[in-house]
């Protein structure tokens, strides 16, 4: 059995090092389903904040800097579209696959 961890990413590009973000991406894409939800988060909390949900295969260097977080699901994460709201990300507690263990 795999264990799948959600991964937060703060403040992950600077001037310093704009190339580390790139770097986990790449890393990130050979472990992980092209589908898996990334979501970008920008300046939460202030007047020009930006959330944006996108998959791995989308997700790009130039969408994060200082003041962003990025949240990378799992292999079980998904993006519960809701017409005329921002969709919601969901990663459950389990899987199958460990709950049928557990029971056994």
């Amino acid at each position: 059995m795999q264990a799948g961890f959600a991964l937060a990413l703060y403040n992950p590009v600077s001037r310093a090092r704009p190339w580390q973000f790139a770097s986990a991406l790449e890393r990130l894409r050979r472990h992980l389903p092209p589908a898996t939800p990334v979501i970008f988060g920008r300046a939460i909390g202030r007047p020009d904040e930006r959330v944006a949900v996108t998959v791995l295969e989308n997700a790009a260097n130039e969408a994060a800097d200082m003041a962003t977080l990025v949240i990378v699901g799992t292999r079980e994460t998904r993006v519960i579209e809701r017409p005329g709201r921002s969709p919601l990300v969901y990663t459950p507690r389990a899987v199958p696959c460990a709950l049928a263990e557990a029971s056994a």
